[in-house]
């Protein structure tokens, strides 16, 4: 059996950061449950009270590989990192809508490094922004894309419209 290695980068500015170990340890229990990968250690947060590099840091070892999150609660809009490696398959829409909820993500960017063919190989790349609750009339507003596949030449809006979809825009 021939494994599908995926190797998400998200970067998110957020505006309600977490700031308690506890909290991010729960937040990141549910996402790797949700994802449908099991836990073999952790997850496990510190927080660093650094000057310039204050914020939280959370690992997970799963059995399809890592997950690692940090967040620095200095910077205005506080900024969310996250790592995810996996030899399975995963829906990285489910985890930038959970981004988008939980820490009300006024913008998402995001990498998907393509592990098969090399290390630093792209295969996806692309940016949502939230600006409110509905997108702004200037953009065109495309079909629904497909769940899980990412074209790198796509780029992508998440309004806070009353259904929440996702929308392509061209």
């Amino acid at each position: 059996m021939l494994l599908e290695h995926q190797h998400l980068l998200v970067r998110a500015e957020i505006l309600t950061p977490i700031k308690h170990p506890a909290e991010i340890e729960d937040w990141t229990r549910r996402l790797v449950q949700d994802c449908g990968m099991g836990l073999l250690m952790g997850p496990r947060a510190c927080c660093s009270e650094r000057s310039e590099n204050q914020g939280l840091t959370c690992v997970s070892v799963t059995e399809t590989t890592h997950l690692a999150v940090h967040i620095w609660d200095e910077a205005k809009p506080a900024v969310l990192q996250l790592d995810i490696s996996s030899c399975a398959e995963f829906d990285p829409y489910l985890i930038y809508e959970r981004i988008r909820e939980d820490f009300r993500a006024t913008r998402l960017e995001y990498k998907v490094l393509d592990r098969e063919s090399g290390q630093s190989d792209t295969t996806a790349k692309g940016t949502f922004v939230w600006r409110g609750r509905t997108p702004e009339p200037s953009l065109p507003v495309a079909p629904e894309p497909p769940v899980r596949r990412m074209f790198p030449w796509m780029q992508f809006r998440l309004p806070f419209s009353q259904g929440g979809s996702l929308r392509q825009v061209g």
